[in-house]
C-alpha cells in the first residue's frame, strides 16, 4: 500500500537519512554533565570529552542549554588545550564568548597557559 508518493519503506528511509544515521549507531550513550564534572576534577580530559559529546560532530547546543551549556564549552575548551588540540579549544571557546561575552574562567581550578588562551581568544573577539 502507498502512502502519498513514497511508499512506506521509502518515508522509513527519507525519515533515517534526514535524521542522521549517527542517533542509531550511538543508541546507547547519553551525555553525562555530572560525570564530566567529576572527570575534570580527577584530571581526566579524555573522559570529560567524550561524557560530554557522545555522539561524534553532534552539535552541543542540541545537548545542552544555558548556564550547562557555558561549562560544557568551558570543561572542552580547557581539556582539549591541555590534550595539544588547540583548534578544538580554540572553537569550544569562541562558541562559550559568543554566548556569554562577559564569561570568565576560574582563574584557581584553569591551568594558567589555557587561562592566558582564553583569555586572548576572548580579546581577539571582543576588539573585532
Amino acid at each position: 500500500m502507498k502512502i502519498g508518493i513514497l511508499g512506506p519503506s521509502m518515508k522509513y528511509l527519507f525519515l533515517l537519512l534526514t535524521t542522521g544515521f549517527g542517533l542509531l549507531a550511538n543508541e546507547g550513550k547519553k551525555s553525562d554533565f555530572r560525570g564530566a564534572q567529576i572527570a575534570f576534577q580527577k584530571g581526566n580530559c579524555s573522559e570529560v570529552i567524550t561524557s560530554l559529546l557522545p555522539y561524534p560532530n553532534y552539535p552541543i547546543g542540541q545537548i545542552y542549554s544555558g548556564a550547562q551549556l557555558n561549562a560544557a564549552l568551558s570543561l572542552l575548551g580547557i581539556c582539549y588545550f591541555e590534550k595539544d588540540q588547540k583548534e578544538d579549544a580554540r572553537n569550544n571557546f569562541k562558541q562559550l564568548i559568543y554566548l556569554d561575552p562577559k564569561f570568565k574562567l576560574d582563574a584557581f581550578s584553569t591551568p594558567p597557559k589555557t587561562l592566558a588562551f582564553f583569555q586572548d581568544e576572548k580579546k581577539i573577539i571582543l576588539d573585532k
